[in-house]
């Protein structure tokens, strides 16, 4: 379901950048996914 999610993502927002920057808009997705496994996040209500 994640990785649905992932590439849902990256093709709605292909072309996209972050304001201002010439980073992809998806960029922010990742990131705070890696925030939560990071800290261990498992709760399935997030998914």
């Amino acid at each position: 379901m994640i990785f649905r999610a992932i590439k849902f993502e990256a093709e709605a927002h292909e072309g996209h950048y972050r304001k201002g920057r010439n980073i992809p808009y998806i960029s922010h997705l990742m990131n705070v996914m890696k925030i939560l496994c990071e800290n261990n996040c498992n709760d399935k209500r997030l998914l």
